[in-house]
C-alpha cells in the first residue's frame, strides 16, 4: 500500500488542481465567493466525481458562468466542474444544502506551526528600567494583544543572543504561562525589542500565510477556547510550544489573507491612532498640572521676575504669589491651603449589592467593583446590576480602594460602585482638576504620596488624606484648559470602542468567509493561465 498524498485535500483535489481552478476563477473580478458542494464537500466522492462549485457576486450574470465553465472544460483539469449561479433565484432544497454542506472552495485547514518557519522560547535575564539594551518585552506588558512601549523595560543582551531573540516585523509572541496563558501580540512597532523566556515567538512563513492574518485568527473566541482546553499543570497552568502549535485554523489564497488582514488592520490602526492622541492629550494635561502644581514654575517665574508664564492666563499670573510658606508637604506658595480630601469633595464608597442582582445582560446599570475592567480612561462595561446601591455620576472619578489601591479611571455613565471602589466628585465640579490631582497623590499603585504601600483604604482615611488647595482662580484656570483637552480623550475613546466592536463583528465573519471582500481592483490576485504542462 502506497502512502497517500500530501498534497491531495479532503476534496479528493490536489494542490495543483485546486491552484488551477483558483487563478482561473482570479481572472473574474465579478467572482466574489466560491463555494464547493456536493459530494467532495461531503467526503462522499468517488474517483471521477465531479467538482460541483456555487458561485456568487453582485455583477455576476449567466453569461459571465458559461465563459468561466467554457475556460474550465478547456482546461486539463481531470474533472469535470459544475457551476451554478447562487442567487436569490436558487432553488431553496439546494440553497439549505449548501448552507449545510457547502465548504468555502480554496480554504485550507493548516496549524500555527505549518505556517511558522520558526518557533522560539524567549531570552531570560532581569529587566532594566534604564536604557542598557533593546527592550525586554514580557507577559505583563502584553494587554488585549496591544503593548505601550512607555512602560517596557530594557535589558542588557550580547550580540548573539540579540541576534537570537530580535523580533522582526510580523513575529507573533504568545505567553506560555499563568493567567495570561494565550495573550498573544503581533510585533509591528518601529522598536528594537528582544522577548522574554514566558513567551513563544512564532515567526510565520510570508509565502504560506500572511501574519497579521495569522494573528487575527489568534484573536478569536475559536482561540482561547483552543487555549483553556489545552492548558496543562495544576499550580501554574500554561502551555508549550507544541500544543499551542497545533492551533488549527483555515487559510484561505494569500491574496484574500492580505484583503482580510486589510480591512481588520485599518481599524486597529484608526483605534492605535486614537490611543497614541489620548495619551498625549493627557500627557500634556498631566505636564501642565505639573508645572502649576507640583513644581510652582509659574510661581518661581514671578518670583524671578518673569511677568508671563507660558500657558497661564495673563490675568492668574498677574495675581499670583511670589513667595512661599512652610506646609505638610513642604514649601506651597503664599495663600494655598492645605485642606481635608472630604473638604474638596464628595465621596461615595462602594458597597456590593446582592449578586442575585447581578447580569451581563445589560439590564439596570453597568456594576464595577474593582480595576478588572478599567480602560485608559474609562470602563469597560461587562458586569450589570439592578439594584441600585452606591452610585457614581458621569465624569466621577474612580478610585481603587482595594489591593491595587489608588488606580484611576473615570465614570463615563452612571455606574454601581462595588466595594472595592470610591467615586470622587469635586464640590466646584473641576473634574479635571481633581483627576491629576488624585493621579498625582496616588503615584503608583498600592502607593500613596510617600510611597506608603496600602492593601486598602478606608473612608476615613481618604477623608483625612491632606490635598493642596490652590487659589480658587488658578483651578479654574486650569480647569479651563485640562477640560476640552479631556473631552477630547473621551472622544477618541467613545471612536475607538465603537470601532472595536465594528472590528470583533466582523473578524469571525471575515475570517470563515461569511462576509467577502474585495480582492479583485487591489492587483493582489494572483494572474490566471487556463492551461498547464503536468
Amino acid at each position: 500500500m502506497t502512502d497517500r498524498d500530501p498534497s491531495i485535500g479532503p476534496d479528493g483535489l490536489t494542490r495543483r488542481d485546486r491552484d488551477l481552478i483558483r487563478e482561473m476563477l482570479a481572472r473574474y473580478p465579478e467572482v466574489r465567493r466560491v463555494t464547493l458542494f456536493g459530494s467532495r464537500a461531503m467526503g462522499t466522492f468517488g474517483r471521477g466525481s465531479d467538482i460541483d462549485l456555487a458561485l456568487e457576486g453582485p455583477d455576476l450574470d449567466a453569461r459571465t458562468l458559461t465563459r468561466i465553465a467554457t475556460e474550465l472544460e478547456d482546461s486539463d483539469l481531470p474533472y469535470k466542474v459544475d457551476l451554478l449561479l447562487r442567487d436569490d433565484q436558487l432553488d431553496p432544497k439546494l440553497e439549505a444544502h449548501i448552507q449545510r454542506h457547502g465548504k468555502l472552495f480554496g480554504w485550507e485547514v493548516t496549524t500555527l506551526s505549518d505556517v511558522s518557519t520558526d518557533i522560539a522560547y524567549g531570552y531570560t535575564q532581569s529587566a532594566d528600567s534604564e536604557k542598557v539594551g533593546p527592550h525586554f518585552l514580557r507577559i505583563t506588558d502584553i494587554q488585549n494583544g496591544t503593548v505601550d512601549w512607555s512602560t517596557v523595560p530594557y535589558c542588557p543582551i550580547n550580540a548573539s543572543d540579540y541576534a537570537k531573540y530580535k523580533l522582526k516585523s510580523g513575529d507573533i509572541v504568545v505567553a506560555r504561562t499563568g493567567n495570561s496563558t494565550g495573550e498573544n501580540y503581533i510585533f509591528r512597532a518601529n522598536e528594537d525589542v528582544v522577548f522574554a523566556s514566558y513567551l513563544i515567538r512564532f515567526r510565520i512563513d510570508p509565502a504560506q500565510a500572511d501574519p497579521l492574518f495569522v494573528w487575527y485568527w489568534m484573536r478569536t473566541p475559536a482561540w482561547w477556547s483552543f487555549v483553556n482546553n489545552s492548558k496543562t499543570g495544576s499550580a501554574q497552568a500554561g502551555a508549550n510550544a507544541k500544543i499551542l502549535g497545533s492551533y488549527q485554523f483555515t487559510l484561505p489564497p494569500i491574496y484574500e489573507q492580505r484583503a482580510i488582514a486589510g480591512v481588520l488592520g485599518a481599524l486597529d490602526d484608526k483605534i492605535e491612532q486614537n490611543r497614541r492622541t489620548a495619551r498625549a492629550l493627557e500627557r500634556l494635561a498631566r505636564a501642565i498640572f505639573r508645572a502649576w502644581f507640583v513644581d510652582f514654575e509659574p510661581v518661581k517665574a514671578k518670583a524671578a521676575g518673569a511677568t508671563a508664564f507660558p500657558s497661564m492666563p495673563q490675568p492668574v499670573f498677574d495675581a499670583l504669589p511670589t513667595r512661599f510658606v512652610d506646609s505638610a508637604i513642604g514649601p506651597v506658595p503664599e495663600g494655598w491651603d492645605m485642606k481635608a480630601l472630604s473638604e474638596c469633595v464628595h465621596l461615595t464608597m462602594g458597597q456590593s449589592p446582592p449578586s442575585e442582582y447581578y447580569n451581563v445582560a445589560g439590564d439596570g446599570l453597568p456594576f464595577h467593583q474593582g480595576v478588572t475592567d478599567y480602560g485608559f480612561r474609562f470602563p469597560a462595561h461587562r458586569v450589570y446590576c439592578t439594584a441600585e446601591g452606591r452610585i457614581a455620576e458621569p465624569l466621577d472619578v474612580l478610585l481603587s480602594v482595594r489591593a491595587p489601591v489608588g488606580r484611576i479611571n473615570v465614570a463615563d455613565r452612571r455606574l454601581v460602585l462595588g466595594r472595592g471602589l470610591a467615586g470622587v466628585r469635586h464640590l466646584s465640579g473641576r473634574q479635571s482638576f481633581l483627576l491629576y490631582q488624585l493621579a498625582h497623590v496616588f503615584v503608583e499603585d498600592d502607593a500613596v504620596g510617600d510611597g506608603t504601600i496600602y492593601k486598602a483604604v478606608t473612608k476615613q482615611f481618604l477623608s483625612a488624606m491632606p490635598l493642596l488647595s490652590p487659589a480658587e482662580n488658578v483651578q479654574a484656570a486650569f480647569e479651563t484648559i485640562a477640560r476640552p483637552l479631556d473631552d477630547l480623550v473621551a472622544l477618541s475613546e467613545i471612536e475607538s470602542r465603537k470601532l472595536a466592536a465594528m472590528r470583533d463583528y466582523l473578524l469571525p465573519k471575515l475570517l470563515s468567509g461569511a462576509i467577502c471582500v474585495d480582492v479583485g481592483s487591489d492587483g493582489r490576485r494572483p494572474p490566471a493561465t487556463a492551461k498547464r504542462t503536468r
